[in-house]
C-alpha cells in the first residue's frame, strides 16, 4: 500500500507538471502560408522537463533517508553513514528506482528536442558573439553532441542499476560526468563570447549562473574522486556521506545548467504549423 500511494504521488506530480504547460490551439494565427496549429512557451517547456528529474532525485533520496537508510548506506567497510549514493537510491530499492526510471524516461524525449531546439538558438545567434563564426559553430556542436551524449549515458545508468550490472552503470556514470563536464565547460566558453558581444541583461544573468554551476562540478568531482579513495583506503566513518553529498551537488547543478536555457529563451515559443494550409485571404 505504501509503495502505491508514493508512486500515484509521483505520477500526481508529474501531471500537476504537464498541466502547467501552456498549450492553445489558435487556428486564426498564420505563419506565411503555414497555420499555427499549437504553441508553447519555451521556458516552461525548459523547466517542466528539468522539474522531473530535479522532483524524482528529491523524492528517491528522501524515501531512502527515512525508509531504507540502514540497507541504503551499507557497504563493504561496514562503517556508519547517514546519506545513501545516488547509485544506491535510485537503484536498488523500491520505489525509488521506479520513480527516477520513470522519470527519466519522460524527460529524455523532450530533452533531445529541446537540446537541439537551443542549438539552433545558439548557431543563429554568432553575431553576438566576440570570435568568427566557424569557431563559434563549431563550439555549439561540440556542445549539443556533449548534451546527446549525456543524455543517453542518463539513460543507461538509470536503466542499469550497479547491482544488476556494475561495469555497465560504472561506464554509463564515467561517460555522463565527463559529457556533462564537456558540456558546462564549452556552454561557459560560448557564453563567454556572447558576453563579450552583447550587453543583454538575460544574457548575462544565465552566464552567470551557468559559471557558478560549472565551478560547483569541478569542485565536487574532484572531492568526489578524494573521498572515494579515502572511503575504500580507509573505511572511516561519514566519509561515503560525504561523497553522497558531493554527488547531490553535481547532480542538481547539471539540472540548474540545463534549465538555465528557459533564461536563454525567455518569451519565445515552439510552435507547431500546419503545411500548406490556406490563410483566410486565400479562401
Amino acid at each position: 500500500m505504501e509503495t502505491l500511494l508514493v508512486t500515484l504521488g509521483i505520477f500526481a506530480l508529474i501531471v500537476f507538471i504537464c498541466s502547467r504547460v501552456p498549450i492553445s490551439i489558435p487556428y486564426a494565427i498564420f505563419v506565411g502560408r503555414n497555420k499555427v496549429v499549437s504553441r508553447y512557451n519555451f521556458s516552461t517547456l525548459v523547466l517542466a522537463t528539468a522539474a522531473l528529474p530535479l522532483g524524482a532525485f528529491i523524492a528517491t533520496i528522501l524515501i531512502s533517508v527515512f525508509r531504507d537508510l540502514e540497507q541504503v548506506t551499507k557497504s563493504h567497510c561496514h562503517v556508519v553513514n547517514i546519506l545513501p549514493s545516488v547509485s544506491a537510491s535510485i537503484g536498488d530499492f523500491s520505489p525509488q528506482r521506479y520513480i527516477w526510471r520513470i522519470a527519466i524516461a519522460i524527460h529524455c524525449g523532450p530533452r533531445l528536442f529541446l537540446a537541439y531546439t537551443h542549438y539552433s538558438w545558439l548557431k543563429v545567434s554568432h553575431q553576438d558573439a566576440s570570435v568568427d563564426i566557424q569557431t563559434y559553430q563549431l563550439f555549439c556542436k561540440v556542445a549539443v553532441w556533449c548534451e546527446i551524449l549525456e543524455i543517453f549515458a542518463l539513460q543507461g545508468l538509470t536503466s542499469v542499476s550497479s547491482s544488476e550490472y556494475f561495469d555497465f552503470h560504472e561506464g554509463c556514470t564515467i561517460l555522463f560526468l565527463i559529457m556533462s563536464l564537456l558540456y558546462m565547460t564549452v556552454i561557459n566558453i560560448i557564453f563567454h563570447w556572447r558576453k563579450d558581444g552583447t550587453t543583454d541583461k538575460q544574457n548575462t544573468k544565465s552566464a552567470r549562473l551557468k559559471q557558478l554551476c560549472w565551478c560547483v562540478v569541478c569542485v565536487s568531482v574532484v572531492m568526489m574522486g578524494y573521498l572515494y579513495w579515502r572511503h575504500n583506503e580507509y573505511c572511516e566513518p561519514y566519509v561515503y556521506s560525504g561523497f553522497a553529498f558531493f554527488e547531490y551537488l553535481v547532480v542538481i547543478s547539471t539540472i540548474v545548467v540545463h534549465g538555465t536555457a528557459a533564461l536563454d529563451l525567455k518569451d519565445n515559443e515552439i510552435a507547431v504549423l500546419s503545411n500548406g494550409a490556406k490563410s483566410v485571404q486565400d479562401t
